[in-house]
């Protein structure tokens, strides 16, 4: 299908002839932290490049599962808290010194033991285990998902990664059913993929992108990665084979594309950096652009069809970026009704934007939707590909939109606070929005009704799809671990905890839950008898476990449909139910 592409939208704004044209340059970075001045991952502000949107990476908790069991780790133990799905019955399996991430499948179970620089492989039908060495002061985890291989590395930019003393910033371990190798890749490791087989994984460093077929793996090895060009990279997407990279980096006015297997790099050139990149499905992605730096702050999203719209994109003329002072000449520009359009300028014009200017051209694969509120510029896409929520993380922006990515309908909302981040539940029917907050004390006289009061807490609200409704609910602490239960029936539910983070003093505030009704926006907080570790849900029995620290181990199993809960303590002793 032929799709409008508005290129105003994407770099070049002109307006109408015999009008002024006020252009504005971006002005300063965010690091969505209060405006932290000292931000190390801020970039140089350019005249076609917005400020960057800097969204909080936030994921519901999902255990490790195999079969009917459930593995959780439990750093208090040095142990792996094995749960029967269907008796609740909790066994213990020693592991190394902190455990801290378990991931696996059917096949393996693989745990990082921080303390250790090691990770366990257990066998999840007899839970015999095997230790391998692994990078110093690895933090990181991942498993391929036939559960067959791991990868562990030091990543820096983890929240709670520790930066001090010396850790390998250039190699991963990867770690098979009986052996791990070091492999040498790029400097400054951020993450670890996979394509959708397993066939491939795909080490994305500050230096490009290590392809790697799993199945070569069998030594120690160097490999060198693809350059994603030159300039800071901002984000970098890999579609389901593993071959094709795309993304935005400063200093490009559009996005690139690399042939991660020929290692060919191509340069969209679109007038405009994306604000935000996000796949919707395996074959659409949708760019954000937020237009900062001309004529105020304009919102664009484009749905682009893979491979084509970026092929369409690839074979377009490069758009020359406009120039600051040309809004005094644009009296003098005359009659522009003769421009070459790139098409036939009577073809579908009923189907253009009133407000889409002048230039326009017909691109295969690729659909422009002006956004009804301005300055919006980063996106959460739900793992369903049916809606997304495109906000701003930049100037405590607290306007946003729904956009149903079926019909492209677009929904307004508006929230009591700026944003920092936001996750869907896997079925895209409710989204949960992480707010920001002024870093001052609430003082004893304010109420909750006080401006002020709201400004100075954490928050997170709950925004219903179906009716763009939304909830403020105001928290003690920063997010750390969630959880959702959501079933065909229409229950859908929240379960999120407070822990500390990096080097804050455990309070028992730290030990709450909050539990959200995401139907009816009911909540309800309720006080552990410990720290929560971990949580998750187990299906079968219709309940989701919290584990807490405690020197013999203790977890509590809430009833979804009722909220009754019982606690299991000291089940590594085989105490029973408090």
């Amino acid at each position: 299908m032929m799709k409008w592409m508005l290129i105003g939208a994407l770099g070049l704004t002109l307006a109408c002839a015999g009008s002024d044209a006020d252009f504005k340059d971006g002005s300063s970075d965010n690091d969505n932290s209060f405006n932290n001045p000292n931000n190390p991952n801020q970039g140089p502000n350019e005249p076609n490049n917005p400020p960057p949107e800097e969204e909080d990476e936030f994921e519901f908790s999902s255990p490790a599962v195999a079969g009917d069991r459930i593995f959780v780790a439990n750093e208090t133990l040095n142990a792996v808290a094995v749960i029967d799905s269907e008796s609740l019955r909790i066994s213990s399996v020693p592991v190394g010194f902190k455990p801290t991430v378990v991931a696996g499948a059917e096949s393996n179970i693989f745990v990082l033991n921080e303390g250790s620089s090691t990770v366990t492989r257990i066998d999840p039908e007899t839970l015999k285990t095997q230790t391998f060495s692994v990078m110093r002061r690895a933090n990181d985890l991942v498993v391929s998902p036939d559960g067959s291989t791991a990868f562990s590395w030091f990543n820096a930019t983890k929240p709670a990664a520790n930066l001090s003393g010396q850790a390998d910033l250039s190699a991963v371990s990867i770690i098979t059913a009986d052996a791990s190798y070091q492999l040498a890749v790029g400097f400054d490791v951020r993450e670890v993929r996979f394509s959708e087989n397993g066939e491939f994984a795909l080490i994305i460093s500050a230096d490009g992108i290590s392809r790697i077929r799993v199945t070569d793996i069998t030594g120690d090895a160097i490999v060198p990665p693809v350059s994603l060009g030159s300039g800071e990279v901002r984000e970098v997407l890999v579609d389901a084979t593993g071959r094709w990279a795309l993304g935005r980096r400063v200093g490009l006015n559009g996005m690139f594309m690399v042939d991660l297997e020929t290692g060919e790099l191509t340069d969209l050139e679109l007038g405009l950096t994306p604000s935000d990149l996000d796949w919707v499905d395996a074959n659409r992605l949708l760019a954000t652009f937020r237009n900062d730096s001309l004529g105020g702050l304009n919102s664009t999203a484009a749905l682009i069809a893979i491979p084509e719209g970026i092929q369409a994109l690839a074979e377009l003329e490069p758009v020359i970026p406009p120039d600051p002072d040309m809004g005094s000449d644009m009296d003098d520009m005359g009659d522009m009704t003769d421009m070459d359009m790139g098409t036939d300028p009577d073809a579908d014009m009923a189907d253009m934007p009133a407000d889409m200017g002048m230039m326009v051209q017909v691109v295969e694969g690729v659909e422009v939707l002006d956004l009804e509120i301005d300055g919006l510029g980063a996106a959460e896409v739900a793992p369903a590909g049916n809606h997304a929520l495109i906000f701003s993380t930049i100037g405590s922006e607290r306007r946003a939109i729904l956009l149903d990515l079926d019909t492209l309908e677009q929904r307004p909302l508006a929230f009591e606070k700026g944003v920092r981040g936001a996750v869907a539940d896997s079925f895209g029917r409710t989204f949960v929005v992480i707010h920001d907050r002024v870093n001052e004390p609430i003082l004893p006289s304010m109420t909750p009704l006080d401006p002020e009061y709201i400004e100075r807490s954490w928050a997170v609200s709950l925004v219903n799809v179906a009716g763009a409704d939304n909830r403020l609910v105001l928290t003690s602490h920063y997010p750390d671990l969630a959880t959702l239960w959501s079933d065909e029936e229409g229950l859908v539910k929240l379960y999120m905890t407070f822990g500390p983070q990096d080097g804050e003093p455990v309070l028992e505030t730290h030990q709450d839950l909050l539990v959200a009704n995401l139907e009816t926006f009911a909540t309800s907080t309720t006080r552990l008898a410990g720290v929560p570790e971990g949580l998750g849900v187990v299906s079968s029995e219709r309940q989701v476990f919290i584990s807490q620290r405690h020197p013999q181990g203790r977890m509590t199993f809430i009833d979804v449909d009722d909220e009754s809960r019982q606690t299991v303590t000291g089940y590594q002793l085989n105490a029973g139910i408090d």
